[in-house]
């Protein structure tokens, strides 16, 4: 499990949420201060058993119907071509999560840790994805942003979620 997306005061998200294919939050197409609106923004979603990373104009020419979305900011790479806004010298170092989609469909997502030395500026996060074959990546939150892996661990204290992503095995 892993926190999805951004969220304003009282976990009222920042832009689209569908869940069980119900929209639950709009796109939001307004300009603003922060990372959700650096443009390009972007949107996660599954739609047929496909998941995509889009541009917000993008999600809203396709008119998709997805099973799932989440809208966030800043795009990290879009068409493997890195953010323009970000610099590779910047010294803005925080803890990180997003999402890609590699070139064979597959979803990677990705957390930096919590104690590591040395936190990831956007575009080192952004060329991680790059790295590791993806095309097109979103991302997701900063300082708040934690996962779980061993169930025995809590989440820390004093972190209010308004979505999770968590991964299951498929039912058999």
């Amino acid at each position: 499990m892993m926190n999805a997306g951004i969220f304003e005061e009282g976990g009222i998200p920042a832009g689209l949420v569908a869940i069980e294919g119900k929209c639950l939050r709009p796109l939001n197409t307004a300009d603003g201060n922060g990372n959700f609106f650096l443009k390009p923004n972007g949107v996660f979603y599954v739609e047929s058993g496909l998941a995509r990373v889009v541009s917000t104009p993008e999600y809203a020419a396709r008119k998709p119907s997805p099973r799932i979305a989440i809208q966030s900011g800043p795009l990290l790479l879009q068409n493997g071509r890195i953010h323009p806004a970000f610099r590779p010298a910047s010294l803005h170092r925080l803890h990180r999560n997003g999402v890609g989609i590699k070139k064979d469909g597959s979803v990677l997502f990705v957390i930096t840790e919590f104690g590591q030395s040395r936190f990831p500026n956007l575009y080192e996060f952004a060329d991680f994805f790059r790295s590791q074959g993806c095309a097109d990546a979103l991302f997701l939150d900063g300082d708040l942003s934690q996962m779980i892996v061993n169930p025995k661990t809590s989440i820390l204290p004093g972190n209010h979620f308004g979505a999770i992503f968590a991964v299951t095995e498929p039912k058999k």
